[in-house]
């Protein structure tokens, strides 16, 4: 007798044992984070980690003096840059200050961003470039 299932007979152990793998796939079906939403999440705070870097060494700043202004530990930083953690808005606003971008610098070039793209300066059909030189 099969000690993982004890207090079922042989045909309702089959039965388990042939239902455990589709009940599994539909659990993690019914789990968003544990499939796309995981990915675009990780994809996400790559792209701000590189985007917190990207400015960070265009102004020559450590990661130390970017923790110290935001009173975390370099080693958080680190972290924020790799994507290995996500940054807070609160954290997004702390940095955009520091680091004196809009905070919608850290989601320009984000595939899914869509910024407000209104323009009320042109005319319709007139293609106005937008100067996102932030130093």
């Amino acid at each position: 007798m099969d000690p993982s299932l004890p207090i079922f007979g042989s045909r309702k152990k089959k039965l388990i044992v042939a239902l455990v793998p589709k009940l599994m796939f539909y659990l993690n079906k019914l789990n968003p984070s544990s499939s796309e939403g995981e990915h675009m999440e990780s994809n996400f705070n790559r792209h701000l980690g590189s985007k917190l870097r990207m400015r960070r060494l265009s102004l020559g700043l450590t990661q130390t003096k970017v923790a110290q202004a935001i009173n975390v530990t370099f080693q958080q930083i680190q972290k924020y840059e790799k994507g290995t953690n996500g940054i807070s808005s609160l954290r997004i606003m702390q940095l955009a200050n520091f680091l004196k971008v809009p905070v919608v610098f850290f989601f320009e070039d984000f595939p899914l961003y869509q910024g407000s793209n209104t323009n009320t300066d042109s005319t319709p059909g007139e293609n106005k470039e937008v100067d996102l030189n932030y130093s």
